[in-house]
């Protein structure tokens, strides 16, 4: 199918794909491997995608899952054009790690909705895991002054 709205060119056969960010690989988690993204980033906009957040502790920081939900809620986060390599691509796929699942989905950006690759959480809630009933992951490490994972 093809993206409707928003205003976001076609990205075509090329290099180029959209790319939801939710949780470490945001900005403004200021996370390493946020900042080894950064440069690889183009046009972000703020979006947002059917399902709900939970915080995972580690001994690293919190990282969110994003876990598939039957209701109304919603994720917040960015959508971003990634210019990413496939070595790029498999550096992402190895920091989310078996738990998560690369997948096309709908986002919703001011203006319409766009296809975008996404890592959504593969498994059963992980025990202890926190929700974050807002669905918005820094929000809500700001207001409980916690760390962000930020990688091993």
């Amino acid at each position: 199918g093809r993206d409707r709205g928003a205003g976001l060119p076609s990205l075509g056969r090329g290099m180029l794909r959209h790319l939801f960010l939710y949780g470490t690989l945001q900005a403004d988690t200021d996370t390493p491997m946020a900042r080894w993204l950064a440069p690889k980033l183009r046009r972000a906009h703020r979006a947002s995608l059917a399902g709900r957040l939970i915080a995972v502790a580690s001994r690293g920081g919190y990282y969110p899952a994003l876990m598939t939900v039957g209701d109304h809620r919603r994720v917040q986060g960015t959508l971003v054009q990634a210019a990413l390599s496939p070595r790029d691509w498999r550096i992402l796929d190895r920091y989310e790690g078996a738990e998560y699942r690369r997948e096309r989905v709908w986002v919703r950006v001011s203006g319409g909705v766009v296809r975008a690759d996404v890592y959504r959480w593969a498994g059963e809630r992980p025990p202890g895991a926190v929700p974050i009933w807002h669905g918005d992951f820094p929000r809500w490490l700001a207001e409980r002054g916690a760390s962000p994972y930020r990688g091993s």
